[in-house]
């Protein structure tokens, strides 16, 4: 079964990045950490490695081309496979978990009650 190859998230903060090379040619064999293209960032330049051993059947997004993390960019799989013409829409991010409810203040207690005073004693 093929392979999506998505563009990384490769920071808390980045949102997108732009492929700026392509190391390898659709039909081209592809080995587990084989460097598939190079990204840019806001922040750098960085390499992108294939998780997956096959032949790289589809690349969707061309150089130059600056997509929101989490897109399929392309399609790794047996030589022959099919693969869809167009690509996937991008992965939703997860949501992030709800905020911690705030502790709820302590029900107020009532004052203390002095014990009512002793009767006097009879003579």
């Amino acid at each position: 079964m093929a392979q999506a190859v998505i563009f990384p998230k490769l920071g808390q903060t980045m949102e997108e990045g732009a492929i700026v090379k392509w190391l390898k040619k659709e039909g081209d064999a592809v080995a587990k950490g084989d460097i598939l293209f190079e990204i840019e960032t806001d922040k750098a330049n960085l390499e992108v490695e294939s998780f997956f051993e096959g032949v790289l059947l589809k690349i969707y997004v061309r150089e130059g081309i600056t997509v929101p993390v989490n897109t399929v960019v392309g399609f790794i799989g047996a030589a022959g496979e099919k693969v869809p013409d167009q690509p996937p829409a991008p992965e939703a991010a997860p949501a992030p978990a709800p905020a911690a409810a705030a502790p709820e203040a302590p029900a107020a207690s009532p004052a203390p009650v002095a014990p009512a005073a002793a009767p006097a004693p009879a003579p």
